[in-house]
């Protein structure tokens, strides 16, 4: 059997494999560096006790680019609202309705926030929760001239 590794030494060995560099997280690409079909969480079937520190590990970073994602996220949250704390750097790209205030609400810690200015969604959710929170540093991403100049 192998020697247990403590949650502080496998915490610091995993933490550069769930962290995303800044040039991706503030990424206006249209060709979103967030659209692969890889995910970082296969890593957390790795044993139980990769699961237990990945899993925190894996919410620092979140990126929400879909109304299912803000409803995953939400339920998440509200059926274990303990992770909300762990969420640091989060990215909407939509408005998502009532799911954001949820979302922030249960996320005291984010400090890093990046929003889109390009918002095809209600944005009620997101103007009641953020008073909530009280990011370090803010990005807002105006992609509305992409987006025309895609469609045209």
């Amino acid at each position: 059997m192998a020697p247990k590794i403590p949650d502080e030494i496998l915490s610091q060995i995993l933490a550069p494999l769930f962290q995303i560099p800044d040039h991706l997280f503030l990424s206006t690409s249209l060709d979103s560096p967030f659209a692969t079909s890889s995910s970082t969480s296969s890593i957390l079937l790795v044993s139980k006790s990769w699961f237990r520190v990945g899993t925190l590990l894996l919410y620092s970073f979140v990126i929400l680019r879909s109304k299912g994602q803000a409803t995953a996220l939400q339920a998440t949250l509200r059926d274990l609202p303990d992770l909300g704390r762990f969420v640091k750097h989060l990215r909407v790209e939509n408005g998502y309705g009532m799911s954001m205030y949820q979302i922030l609400r249960q996320t005291p810690n984010v400090a890093r926030l990046v929003l889109s200015l390009h918002i095809r969604d209600s944005s009620d959710g997101l103007v009641k929760g953020l008073p909530l929170i009280n990011p370090k540093h803010l990005a807002i991403i105006d992609e509305t001239e992409m987006f025309l100049k895609n469609k045209s």
